[in-house]
């Protein structure tokens, strides 16, 4: 499969980040083909074979000239609900052509983006196949600025699935977003990402493929 991971922090600097970049190694030795799509500010080191879109207060050129956002502001000082709106719809439009461009490039079968939140409204508009992976932290931030709360709620109610680490935050997708019958799964993978968490991923892309086209990915 051509599996395109998303996240929207540096892959060494937040838990999300190195489960993706785990898990971005896993699907390679799989054999699968694998494209990951992160923020970064320009102080972070470039990643090899990782797509970054860079932050940067200080560079009027930088695709995004602000700090990095985070949900609590951990890396720049910059949290999501700080963000004024022209921010907001510059991070939005910026990740969007972002994600189109790698989609365009790349055609993945599918798309996996780290929390409940843009970058899975994205890939619902851009129309490919996508699955989420709920951290926690997206609620709270929804809680304190509804701004977010229209991307997150379309993002999650057309996932094709929503994984969680525990039968927790299983309830608080549920109650946040309504019935999303089977579609959200408790996955709890650590890093190193396992054979049998990588293997449940996997299972569940070609599930959301065959739903999504009738067929398996070639």
């Amino acid at each position: 499969m051509r599996i395109l991971l998303t996240n929207h922090f540096p892959l060494s600097s937040s838990p999300s980040g190195v489960l993706v970049e785990s898990l971005g190694r896993w699907l390679v030795k799989a054999g699968h083909q694998v494209r990951m799509l992160v923020l970064r500010s320009r102080d972070d080191p470039p990643e090899p074979e990782v797509r970054s879109v860079i932050c940067d207060p200080a560079d009027a050129h930088a695709a995004l000239p602000m700090p990095l956002p985070t949900f609590d502001g951990s890396i720049s000082g910059m949290r999501f609900r700080d963000l004024t709106d022209e921010q907001l719809l510059t991070y939005r439009d910026v990740l969007r052509e972002a994600i189109d461009r790698e989609i365009d490039a790349f055609d993945p079968h599918i798309l996996h983006a780290q929390h409940v939140w843009i970058q899975g409204h994205l890939a619902l508009e851009a129309g490919v196949p996508y699955v989420l992976t709920a951290w926690g932290e997206e609620f709270e931030t929804m809680a304190a600025d509804d701004r977010w709360d229209r991307y997150a709620r379309q993002a999650a109610e057309n996932a094709g699935r929503i994984f969680v680490p525990n039968e927790r935050l299983q309830s608080t997708v549920q109650a946040a977003f309504g019935d999303l019958e089977e579609r959200v799964q408790v996955c709890d993978c650590t890093v190193p990402v396992s054979s049998a968490c990588g293997e449940q991923l996997v299972t569940a892309y070609r599930a959301v493929v065959v739903e999504r086209f009738g067929s398996e990915p070639e």
